[in-house]
């Protein structure tokens, strides 16, 4: 269980918007392949650091574009495009955990609350480069204001 919190802590304080977490999830079928606990563990750790390094990109782009506007957001375009396949692939392998939780799991509660982790999580990955995108324009425009 650790590790599902872990996760989506991690991943929501990128704030995703609560209308992503309405958004069905795929049904709960037996996965063909399994991603361990511990895998997920390391797949997190490495995502966590790849989201560091994201952000460093990105305070280092707002400070190079300045006070120009369609700069960062060119700019925050093209970061966010080198790290799309990246969240695309640790979604996938998050999805790929949580379905695999929950085809082993025989208590109903416990196979709901973690269908709802999966959803909101799964949404809010795939909500993350416009979400941060927005973020650092925002920060970008507060720090020119200040």
């Amino acid at each position: 269980m650790s590790v599902r919190i872990a996760l989506a802590a991690a991943v929501i304080t990128f704030a995703a918007t609560p209308a992503l977490a309405f958004q069905e999830a795929p049904a709960a079928v037996a996965p063909a392949e399994t991603i361990s606990e511990a895998e997920m563990e390391a797949l997190g750790e490495a995502f966590e650091a790849r989201m560091e390094t994201l952000k460093e990109e990105l305070s280092a782009a707002i400070e190079a574009a300045g006070t120009d506007a369609n700069k960062l957001s060119s700019d925050v375009d093209g970061i966010l495009a080198r790290y799309q396949p990246e969240i695309e692939a640790f979604t996938g392998k998050l999805d790929l955990f949580f379905a695999g939780q929950i085809a082993a799991q025989q208590d109903e509660t416990v196979r709901s609350q973690l269908e709802t982790a999966r959803t909101v999580t799964n949404n809010t990955l795939r909500g993350l480069p416009a979400q941060i995108k927005a973020s650092t324009l925002a920060a970008a425009a507060q720090n020119a204001a200040d």
